[in-house]
């Protein structure tokens, strides 16, 4: 009995700022002013206006789009955070995030948790998402209970699978990450019951290394890679959104 009660993580607290959330599920601009300022303190441009408009187009309506933008614009900051707003506001079940090389998604996961785990405003607006995060202090191993029945979630080096909150827009909701050389289409995963859960959503960061990007031959193996594993992920019959 002592042990069960200290898997219980008791009621979920009132989300503190109803307005403010409703602000940032309708805005991704709002979600990331909001809740990441410290990663985005300076002004924005133009472009990183146009971009993030972009994202959340694509996010909610479907469609395919590549740009290249030049190193330090904080791309791989922003595609982060879109993949989490996309998963709280419910608009995606799985997100994939696909990087160079597989160090780059093992870091884009640990990125993703860290937040969960450690951002307090996020806390505040979506605490049914992130109070499961916080109670579980770091232990992955540890087996939470809400209202005495088992949460599931799972994390992983690869794979975040988010707790199953009764009403939680994102419950379940599963961000994966693998390297654009890996197995790209290993990332359908298996929920407890059967389902398979495809990704919907699917953002390329950096596709290309620098010895990658010198080598006509890699460059034509990576864009066939996109064109076929990449586009050939999602459902038969379903919408995809890609953004590169």
């Amino acid at each position: 009995t002592i042990a069960r009660s200290g898997r219980d993580i008791g009621e979920i607290p009132a989300v503190k700022n109803p307005k403010r959330r409703r602000r940032c599920e309708k805005s991704l601009l709002a979600f990331l002013e909001t809740h990441f300022q410290e990663a985005f303190y300076l002004a924005w441009s133009d472009d990183h206006l146009r971009v993030i408009r972009q994202i959340e187009n694509i996010c909610r309506n479907g469609g395919l789009k590549a740009l290249a933008m030049p190193r330090g614009f904080g791309k791989t900051a922003i595609v982060e955070r879109a993949s989490i707003w996309a998963q709280l506001c419910g608009l995606h079940q799985m997100v994939a995030m696909i990087g160079p090389e597989s160090d780059h998604a093992v870091e884009r996961i640990a990125s993703v948790r860290m937040i969960y785990e450690t951002n307090d405003t996020l806390l505040e607006d979506f605490p049914e998402v992130c109070y499961p995060f916080r109670r579980l202090e770091g232990i992955t191993q540890r087996r939470l209970l809400y209202r005495g029945r088992p949460i599931r979630m799972k994390l992983s080096v690869d794979r975040i699978i988010l707790p199953d909150i009764p009403g939680s827009k994102a419950a379940m909701s599963i961000v994966g990450a693998c390297g654009i050389t890996g197995q790209i289409r290993g990332l359908a995963t298996t929920l407890p019951g059967g389902r398979i859960i495809r990704p919907s959503f699917i953002m390329c960061d950096d596709p290309q290394t620098e010895e990658s990007a010198n080598s006509p031959s890699q460059c034509t193996t990576r864009a066939a890679t996109i064109n076929k594993a990449v586009l050939g992920l999602v459902a038969p019959g379903k919408a995809i959104s890609v953004f590169i």
